[in-house]
């Protein structure tokens, strides 16, 4: 997976997070169906589809504290075996991609920090987080801009590069 600086520049503006949801622990375990416990009930996602909705995980959408964490839907981009790559239906917060204003890469910006930190821990309880995969980022040079990418990282949250959009998204969406 490729993360290029322009992109995330661009998705500051509407948060929209990505991330491998599927069964079995990161070390390659797939072989169970991707499930989701809510209240008890065992919902089965195996069966969805590239281009449907899933609710996995809750956070804080509507800026009322006193109703709770609302649903978090994702769509499925992309299905391989048991695993989904899903992208947030909303824009779940607003954040700068790094708090200083200087050049930096993904490996160290902010935003992934707060990513796969605050936000994983704020959105999703121990069983949800143990069926988000851990997945290598990797950070090309931005050639139309002349930046580097950087190191690649292991995430388990991360946001598309532009490449990513261009594959999943209509270009005129």
């Amino acid at each position: 997976m490729k993360k290029s600086k322009i992109l995330v520049l661009v998705m500051i503006m509407v948060l929209s997070i990505s991330c491998f949801v599927g069964c079995g622990d990161d070390k390659g375990d797939d072989s169970e169906d991707l499930q989701h416990q809510e209240e008890n009930n065992e919902i089965d996602f195996s069966n969805v589809a590239v281009g449907e909705y899933i609710k996995f995980g809750k956070y804080e959408q509507d800026n009322d504290e006193s109703t709770g964490k609302e649903d978090i839907e994702w769509l499925v981009l992309d299905k391989q075996d048991n695993k989904v790559l899903v992208i947030s239906k909303y824009a779940l917060d607003c954040k700068p991609y790094n708090e200083e204003y200087e050049d930096i890469t993904w490996e160290d910006c902010t935003i992934r920090k707060w990513l796969n930190n605050d936000f994983i821990n704020a959105a999703f309880s121990k069983d949800e987080k143990a069926m988000i995969h851990t997945v290598t980022v990797v950070n090309d040079d931005n050639q139309k801009y002349d930046t580097d990418g950087g190191n690649d990282t292991q995430d388990k949250v991360f946001l598309l590069s532009i490449d990513e959009v261009n594959k999943y998204f209509d270009q005129n969406e």
